[in-house]
């Protein structure tokens, strides 16, 4: 069946007075009859501008097209089967992966396509995650009750790694300098050392209190929701944040919790839920701080020092899905873009200050919808790109002029 790509350019414009910033939707790109599933910019072997990279899905099949920067169609390449669930595709090395009934490899360099049979049973696991670090080339997938651990040059199992108490949600495992994070239990993380083949160090974030405006309603066991490996010179550390708004920094090697804070946000209902974390140093004082989205409409940004609150932003509702980092407004610190849910409104935020820089309602339709922004530098100077996802599974494409660019 002949498939149909469209590409609707489009000239609506917007005008930011506080930084003379423009923000003009170019193109808003589609497959007739599929589903945007993710999208990232690629590079270009030929030294030229990035390309979009957009994954289709429909109930019977799956297929990448790639377009250049400003949405026009390049190329198409068509999986041939339904495959897709959470974490089934990876990227690793400049190249994309898809596990399904074959292996799928997409070069983002030449932009080939190739699938080769394997013995690997990727329908049993919920997520996959690929280690980028030393011992390198490793995959952890993670089931409700376990870790396995593959050689992603052969998918040979390597060894598996029991959970203390079966997850219905498991979080995808990290990895660096030989250490597995794990979810162990709903309140805690494990380190696992690949050397030893045993945990080597647990984290509990015991319990939080449930509270609703203002009268206690109990406890419960707090969930490790997002957690992040960073390098320091040579040092790894492990950034983690649960459902009450607990903070932790550790020493990845040896477990020792090197910061801590409780419900940074206070005990109220959702209070402090980040759904994201993404560590920048937002105030130049050589520490990294923490940025995140949260259930409770809240955008934050964290002194890395001690966890104190640098700003907050309410979006107005609740925010749960990732957010994309990117100084446009040419003061040297990243701004923040999010997607709040249900209103679907685009805010760019900025890093500095945690104040409003600009507002786009990317809302299509009635229904419930969750969707997240793409940022990148498509190689044209003064200019970056910003991709966003629609109800109406269309890839909405902008073009953002940067402050003081001429």
């Amino acid at each position: 069946m002949k498939k149909i790509y469209s590409v609707f350019v489009l000239t609506l414009i917007f005008c930011s007075s506080i930084f003379s910033q423009q923000f003009n939707q170019i193109a808003a790109v589609s497959e007739k009859g599929y589903d945007v599933l993710f999208y990232k910019a690629i590079g270009n072997d030929n030294g030229g501008p990035k390309r979009l990279l957009v994954y289709y899905g429909n109930k019977d099949n799956e297929e990448y097209v790639i377009y250049d920067k400003d949405g026009k169609f390049i190329s198409k390449y068509n999986v041939g089967e339904k495959i897709t669930r959470s974490g089934n595709f990876f990227f690793h090395k400049n190249k994309l992966y898809v596990l399904g009934k074959k292996l799928y490899t997409l070069d983002l360099a030449s932009l080939k396509l190739t699938s080769t049979n394997y013995n690997f049973p990727a329908e049993n696991y919920k997520i996959l995650e690929i280690s980028e670090s030393e011992p390198d080339d490793l995959l952890l997938a993670g089931t409700e009750s376990a870790v396995d651990i593959y050689d992603l040059k052969t998918f040979k199992k390597m060894f598996t790694i029991n959970r203390e108490v079966t997850q219905k949600y498991a979080r995808p495992s990290v990895q660096a300098d030989g250490i597995v994070v794990f979810l162990n239990k709903q309140n805690e993380l494990a380190g696992f050392s690949i050397k030893d083949k045993k945990i080597i160090w647990k984290l509990n974030a015991g319990t939080a209190k449930i509270t609703m405006l203002g009268i206690s309603l109990g406890s419960y066991n707090d969930p490790l929701g997002h957690y992040v490996i960073y390098k320091d010179k040579n040092n790894y550390y492990l950034y983690s944040c649960t459902g009450g708004g607990h903070l932790y920094k550790q020493d990845l090697l040896t477990g020792k919790v090197l910061l801590e804070k409780k419900s940074f946000k206070g005990t109220g209902n959702n209070a402090g839920m980040l759904t994201s974390l993404y560590l920048e140093d937002m105030n130049k004082d050589g520490v990294l701080d923490l940025v995140g989205a949260a259930v409770d409409d809240n955008m934050y940004c964290l002194n890395g020092k001690d966890f104190s609150e640098i700003w907050e932003y309410d979006t107005d509702n609740e925010h749960q899905m990732p957010l994309a980092l990117y100084d446009i407004n040419g003061d040297g610190i990243k701004d923040v873009f999010g997607v709040n849910d249900y209103d679907n409104i685009l805010s760019i935020v900025d890093g500095r200050t945690g104040k409003l820089i600009k507002n786009i309602n990317v809302k299509e339709g009635k229904s419930f919808f969750q969707t997240f922004p793409v940022v990148e530098d498509f190689n044209e100077l003064g200019y970056i790109n910003m991709m966003v996802k629609t109800a109406s599974g269309s890839l909405r494409i902008y073009k953002i002029k940067l402050a003081g660019k001429s």
